[in-house]
């Protein structure tokens, strides 16, 4: 395998990382805070680099794209465990934008509160063995099955559900009126292999639910814009499974979702883009921002680093896992940019980590050195509150919704918050990913208590 240049990159950071974390103990000067200093240049850099990508993909898919073929077919795939306090959200928002010879599958994997007597209570489903379908409305079917895990779920049924593009929705999440016309829209492109729509984090609960609602919102705002800006240049990674659309062929191609994974919708993504690559096949990822919906997301601290050390030890065995595509100009931007990009920011969690210990480190010892680098900390909030406000007048752009002052104040304010307060939550769960990974231990829950229920799409 091409490993070299992954290795050579990621020894060359960790020894940036060992070099720069070791230069307080030996500077009496503001470089002491080496560490401090990179770790602000280099996000700096991206986050203006990114913006700036951003902006030409906003204007991008304002223009006008007129395509020859008729919208496909889809096929709606709803997995859910346990989900009876929150499915029938998800279901009513669906079921209006189905057409005529379209189908929802419910993937009941194995719950046990329930959710199947639900389903037959509130929308007529009438079971027949495993499988049971709707006596009022015929596109609602069930598959009740015992517990496989999400992965197994959507593999056994991909090649029995019908539809030419297959959505995948996770029970709490409930998708904006017009979301799957949008999908069908974008996926008249025949180049279109995998795209993901627009979530938006909704946090149930008291003073410490909206607070971590609050920071989500601005992080989702800025993740989701990258994706675009990514797009852009044809090496977005990232199709979340809680909202994603794919294309029947490309997934069988490619062999199904991998059920070893613990993100099995990331580790899809390379695969295309592995198979793209040595095949020489037209295939493209993409983010719908017209296809919109508000999920469940965690809204206390050990359940948010439980999700997030999964999505980041997730994220590092896939790249770990496909070192030969990085910075192999057989696989395009997505190796020769992003795949870099991404190699960095294996190690971009202990670069914070590091530079908020050495400062406190130099407030205790070398005061005079603290103090003479806080208009460099100062110049960063700056520059970010400059990006982020850019940001947030783009995504508005984009996703077509109207500017409120209070929408404003709470996206910019909490860019400036971030941090101090939400970015060290970040880290330390993605920190925590590294030890999952290192001790081959991973486990899921369900981050909604029972009796939890989501807002409207449209209040998002």
């Amino acid at each position: 395998m091409r490993v070299l240049p992954f290795r050579l990159l990621f020894g060359f950071v960790l020894l940036l990382l060992v070099g720069t974390l070791a230069a307080v103990f030996f500077s009496r000067h503001e470089w002491a805070w080496a560490i401090g200093i990179l770790f602000l240049s280099y996000d700096a850099v991206l986050l203006t680099a990114i913006t700036t990508l951003a902006w030409r993909g906003v204007v991008r898919s304002e223009a006008h794209r007129t395509y020859h073929v008729p919208p496909p077919e889809l096929a709606v795939l709803v997995p859910c465990r346990n989900e009876k306090s929150v499915i029938s959200a998800c279901l009513d928002a669906l079921i209006p934008q189905m057409r005529t010879g379209e189908t929802i599958w419910v993937i009941d994997d194995g719950s046990t509160d329930g959710t199947v007597a639900f389903l037959t209570e509130r929308y007529g489903v009438v079971m027949d063995g495993h499988f049971g379908e709707s006596s009022i409305l015929p596109i609602l079917r069930v598959w009740s099955k015992p517990s496989s895990g999400k992965a197994n779920s959507l593999n056994e049924l991909i090649p029995r559900c019908g539809g030419e593009v297959i959505v995948t929705i996770d029970a709490d999440t409930v998708p904006t009126w017009d979301s799957l016309k949008a999908i069908r829209e974008e996926f008249r492109d025949p180049e279109m292999a995998a795209a993901c729509g627009v979530l938006i984090p909704a946090c149930r609960g008291g003073f410490l639910a909206r607070a971590f609602e609050y920071f989500q919102r601005s992080e989702y705002m800025r993740a989701y814009l990258w994706r675009l800006a990514w797009s852009r240049i044809d090496a977005m990674e990232m199709v979340s499974g809680a909202f994603g659309a794919y294309r029947r062929e490309v997934v069988e191609k490619v062999g199904f979702f991998d059920p070893a994974s613990w993100v099995e919708d990331y580790e899809l993504i390379f695969r295309i883009y592995r198979e793209a690559g040595d095949s020489g096949k037209k295939w493209r990822i993409g983010v719908i921002g017209t296809a919109q919906a508000v999920t469940d997301a965690p809204a206390t601290a050990p359940l948010f680093w439980r999700q997030r050390s999964r999505w980041f030890g997730g994220f590092l065995a896939t790249l770990f896992g496909n070192q030969d595509m990085v910075a192999n100009p057989r696989y395009g931007t997505m190796g020769g940019v992003l795949l870099p990009a991404k190699t960095i920011d294996t190690l971009l969690p202990f670069f914070s980590a590091g530079a908020q210990l050495t400062f406190v480190v130099l407030l205790l010892d070398s005061p005079r050195v603290a103090y003479a680098l806080l208009g460099l900390i100062a110049a960063k909030l700056v520059l970010d509150l400059c990006l982020q406000s850019l940001s947030f007048f783009l995504y508005a752009r984009w996703l077509r919704r109207p500017v409120t002052p209070g929408w404003a104040f709470r996206i910019i304010s909490a860019s400036l918050l971030e941090p101090f307060f939400f970015q060290p939550l970040r880290y330390s769960g993605a920190i925590l990913g590294w030890v999952a990974l290192l001790r081959n231990r991973m486990t899921w829950t369900p981050q909604r208590t029972a009796g939890t229920e989501l807002p409207d799409a449209e209040q998002g």
